[in-house]
């Protein structure tokens, strides 16, 4: 895997990688809003990839007055890597920028999704099923001004529907910050739907009061 002349970066104390000039002058950097990161848990990798078109988890490549940033520090502590202050190397994989740790084995690259897209409207749902919308969602939903919500469940397109709405649904919306929670556990259990084995990220649907998402997923790891 061969290093690339002048394909570094830096990582300062709060988690943002940030690509220094020569680095973003050959990646043409201006081109890209966007960063997908991947992970390789074996291995102690993070892979980033550039992208002009946002899918849900992507990262937001930040332009603070001339210098790109990304935050990785996230990927980094998944990926039991140092987020210590300092310079890092950045070698081209295919796609890939690949930042390596000290492992000598690889393993295979796992999608690490932001919690927060830039303006796709993201869940997570977490292992005691509780739901938690990001702030695309709140905003676009008004919460907290409805404070409750109702569920139905599509079988055949394997989707939930909320329909929130104020003091008069079967679920309680608890806005926290700029996120919103919802208990799921009794109502997937109810449409015979399994709580997942860790925290799952999904894209969501909204139109007016009422938001969407799959849960094919949760389903098929049943199978």
């Amino acid at each position: 895997m061969p290093k690339i002349q002048d394909m570094t970066a830096t990582i300062d104390a709060r988690g943002f990688l940030r690509f220094v000039s020569a680095t973003a002058t050959t990646l043409d950097i201006t081109k890209f809003p966007f960063v997908d990161l991947y992970i390789d848990r074996t291995g102690k990798r993070v892979a980033m990839q550039l992208s002009r078109k946002e899918q849900p988890g992507s990262f937001r490549l930040l332009d603070h007055e001339g210098r790109y940033l990304v935050f990785i520090k996230g990927a980094l502590t998944e990926a039991k890597m140092s987020a210590k202050p300092g310079r890092l190397e950045l070698v081209r994989d295919g796609k890939n920028l690949v930042i390596s740790g000290k492992s000598a084995k690889t393993g295979t690259w796992e999608y690490f999704p932001c919690r927060n897209s830039p303006t796709i409207p993201m869940a997570s749902l977490d292992s005691r099923g509780t739901l938690i919308l990001d702030r695309n969602c709140t905003k676009a939903l008004g919460i907290p001004a409805v404070d409750t919500a109702s569920a139905e469940y599509d079988s055949k397109k394997k989707e939930i529907t909320l329909s929130l709405q104020k003091k008069k649904g079967d679920l309680n919306v608890r806005a926290v910050g700029s996120h919103a929670n919802i208990s799921l556990m009794g109502t997937l259990s109810s449409f015979g739907i399994p709580l997942p084995t860790g925290r799952i990220r999904t894209a969501c649907a909204i139109q007016g009061k009422a938001v969407k998402f799959s849960v094919a997923d949760l389903l098929r790891s049943t199978r």
